[in-house]
Order: C-alpha cells, then sequence, then structure tokens
C-alpha cells in the first residue's frame, strides 16, 4: 500500500528556545525560520516598553542568536522575534537575574 503523509513548510518563525533562563550576561535565542530574511529582536519589559532591539539575519531553518543582556535589571522581560517580510511574531518570556 501507498500512504500520502503530508507534511507542511514552516511558514512563520519560531522560538525553539530561549535559554539560560533566568539569564545573567547572555540571553541565547533560537529561531526556525522559514526562509532567509532579517528579523528584529524586541526585549520589552512586562509593561511593554521597548528595552532592546536588534536586527539579524536568519537563514532557511534553525538560527542561533545571541543577546547581551548584561545591562538589564533583575526583572522579568518578554522577547519578540519580528521578521520583515510579514511573517508571524514569536514571542517567550525570560527572567533576567
Amino acid at each position: 500500500n501507498v500512504v500520502l503523509i503530508k507534511g507542511t513548510k514552516v511558514n512563520s518563525i519560531a522560538l525553539s528556545s530561549v535559554y539560560p533562563n533566568p539569564a545573567r550576561h547572555l540571553l541565547n535565542v533560537v529561531l526556525a525560520a522559514p526562509a532567509s530574511d532579517k528579523v528584529s529582536l524586541i526585549v520589552t519589559d512586562l509593561a511593554g516598553k521597548v528595552i532592546i532591539e536588534k536586527v539579524y539575519q536568519l537563514i532557511n531553518g534553525d538560527n542561533k542568536l545571541v543577546l547581551n543582556v548584561a545591562d538589564l535589571l533583575s526583572g522579568t522581560y518578554m522577547v519578540k522575534a519580528v521578521c520583515n517580510n510579514g511573517c508571524e511574531t514569536a514571542v517567550s518570556k525570560f527572567v533576567k537575574q
């Protein structure tokens, strides 16, 4: 018997991993990207105030991005990835020690 299995291509960026959590100096963000594109990583406090915004060039597949969070005050923050071609955004929470 022949069985057809349909897989779906990734059509939006996904935050695969954010570590270490809690972070002290550097925060590693692993993003799965559907295509090569630029992405903005935005760190906000819980009130929504933008604290850090950096632009990275992604490749198709998994990408490991590193954010320097050493200057942040201790607390809880959100990291959001927004790609330039209009794909969906991905959000995750992390704690700064």
